[in-house]
């Protein structure tokens, strides 16, 4: 699966899952956006998770209560890329 961007550049790989951590009221565009393009994600967030809704099942939820919290942090971003590298 590939996307243009706006300003016409060549095409590029969409990721298969993305985390996203913080902004729980913006997370529902987001999801949106990777429920319509068919990938998964790992909300981040930090209290509330019962508030994210109709979650797809490639997609999931990470409670993450300080930044400091390493595991936590390797968990919720666990099958994400970075730099093209799996973590």
């Amino acid at each position: 699966m590939a996307t243009s961007t706006t300003d016409n550049k060549a095409s590029r790989p969409l990721p298969h899952h993305v985390a996203v951590i913080g902004a729980a009221g913006v997370l529902a565009r987001v999801f949106s956006v990777c429920r319509g393009e068919g990938f998964g994600f790992t909300a981040i967030v930090r209290s509330s998770p019962e508030r994210m809704t109709e979650v797809p099942a490639s997609s999931r939820i990470a409670v993450l209560t300080f930044l400091a919290d390493r595991v936590a942090l390797t968990v919720g971003f666990s099958g994400a890329k970075i730099g093209g590298k799996q973590i």
